[in-house]
């Protein structure tokens, strides 16, 4: 399976929880997914700063060191600052982790584990969901893949563990 194919793959089957999914097809997709929005979100993230500079140079001259307005229109940069740290943390972390979820599910059906595991280690982390999420993606990075058929299905391609149907 060549790249655009696996992208093809993964986006056709992002509710798709049933099958399996070979290390290389999990670890191109995840990246994939991963990168462009980190890109997307770089790019936000930049005109937000952008502005907030603007909107800073604008209204911080001397005359408006002790003066009301000037608290305010540091709240209006603290709001944006929030707002920009939600996408950021949005199409960063969150939007990647939904779109590859059924991956990781399928994943570890390729391994012979069930995709419970899954919620199992989520449930586990609780709080510490997000710095886990590194550990759990390497950890299906590196899982062996049951060479035969398992109860989830058979084996991805046999040439190159790649091809799905």
């Amino acid at each position: 399976m060549d790249f655009q194919q696996i992208l093809q793959h993964g986006f056709r089957n992002v509710t798709n929880f049933e099958g399996r999914d070979s290390k290389r097809q999990f670890l191109t997709y995840y990246l994939a997914v991963f990168l462009s929005l980190l890109i997307i979100s770089a790019f936000l993230f930049l005109e937000d700063f952008i502005n907030v500079y603007e909107a800073l140079n604008e209204r911080t001259g001397p005359h408006l060191a002790g003066d009301y307005l000037y608290w305010e229109q540091r709240e209006a940069l603290n709001r944006q600052a929030a707002i920009t740290g939600f996408k950021f943390a949005f199409l960063g972390i969150i939007l990647p982790f939904l779109l590859t979820l059924s991956s990781m599910v399928r994943r570890l059906h390729d391994a012979g584990f069930s995709g419970k595991w899954l919620l199992m280690v989520l449930g586990l982390g609780g709080l510490l969901f997000f710095p886990a999420l590194p550990v759990l993606i390497a950890g299906l990075a590196v899982l062996g893949a049951d060479a035969d058929t398992n109860r989830f299905g058979d084996p991805v391609g046999s040439s190159d563990r790649g091809d799905v149907s």
